[in-house]
């Protein structure tokens, strides 16, 4: 799985929710504890990454300061973007949790939620 494609910080606060249900089966709670683990595991070494690649590559201005666009995103030099589309290409070795091991009685899953676990969730 790419963790570009789930949102590290959101994916973490649905996985959390969907443990505290009281409905999942305990086998499932053991299985989203271990997936959880294994996702902050790699979820924290990619951002580390991604933050040296953006201490090493961002544009910088006559002061030596970080060049922000009109969204507040730190912009990088063009020319280095070899390294960020690498780093997003790397497959982070996380299982998946299938919908029919949470059940149908899930509580407060939202559609948004069920998005932000990107690849995390399967059919």
């Amino acid at each position: 799985m790419k963790l570009l494609t789930v949102s590290t910080t959101a994916a973490k606060e649905v996985l959390e929710k969907i443990v505290q249900s009281p409905h999942i089966p305990i086998a499932t709670v053991w299985k989203l504890k271990k997936l959880v683990l294994k996702f902050n595991e790699h979820a924290i070494m990619y951002e580390q990454m991604r933050n040296e690649l953006v201490r090493k590559y961002a544009a910088k201005d006559a002061e030596g300061n970080f060049v922000e666009d009109a969204n507040k995103k730190i912009n990088v030099d063009p020319v280095n973007l070899e390294a960020y589309a690498e780093l997003l290409q790397i497959d982070a070795p996380v299982p998946a949790i299938s919908v029919a091991e949470l059940g149908t009685k899930v509580e407060g899953i939202t559609v948004s939620d069920v998005m932000a676990l990107g690849d995390l969730l399967v059919d």
